[in-house]
């Protein structure tokens, strides 16, 4: 029997944010239905996209400055957006924040500069997201997001540390862990 091995896709960052225990278990059952990643990453941002650009030690380096810069993140998460722009064939369901997207678009810009510049998507702007459904067919992410309406999503946390991610075509691995450098802004 042969086995494939995972081909590799790059090192991103995303970062985990912590959420009171209830919301994430609500974002969780929701991701376990609309989300086929839902076993392989937990609720994130991404903040840099998968690149081959930089070693895990460049892109640690470079993260780490960018973080020295930066402060934490609070956010609230209340808007629900869907985009069928990101790959062929899926339609994405997302949670975005109100309170926090600016300082979590500042933390992508930033990101983004330097050795990551070239690797910028000017074609597809950043939005700051949370994917919490990516589903094969329009009217499946439309009754997704009209049963959202019907909640009152206001989910508040925090991005206190971001992680360089080794992504494969099976797996996300954690290669680094880095945390802000100073307290919340």
């Amino acid at each position: 029997m042969v086995t494939e091995t995972p081909s590799r896709v790059g090192l991103a960052v995303i970062a985990y944010p912590e959420l009171e225990p209830g919301d994430l278990a609500w974002i969780e059952n929701i991701r376990a239905d609309a989300d086929p990643n839902h076993g392989l990453i937990g609720p994130h941002f991404t903040l840099v996209y998968p690149t081959n650009v930089l070693s895990p030690d460049e892109m640690s380096a470079h993260v780490r400055e960018r973080l020295a810069e930066n402060s934490m993140i609070d956010f609230v998460l209340r808007g629900i957006a869907i985009d069928d722009a990101r790959d062929q064939g899926e339609i994405y369901v997302f949670l975005v924040p109100n309170e926090g997207r600016d300082a979590i678009a500042a933390l992508h810009d930033s990101l983004y500069a330097g050795p990551l510049e070239a690797e910028l998507r000017v074609d597809l702007p950043y939005r700051p997201h949370m994917t919490i459904g990516r589903l094969p067919e329009r009217v499946a992410a439309d009754r997704l997001i009209s049963e959202l309406a019907l909640q009152d999503v206001d989910i508040s946390g925090t991005v206190a540390e971001v992680q360089v991610v080794d992504c494969t075509s099976t797996d996300f691995g954690t290669l680094d862990t880095i945390p802000f450098a100073s307290l919340p802004g």
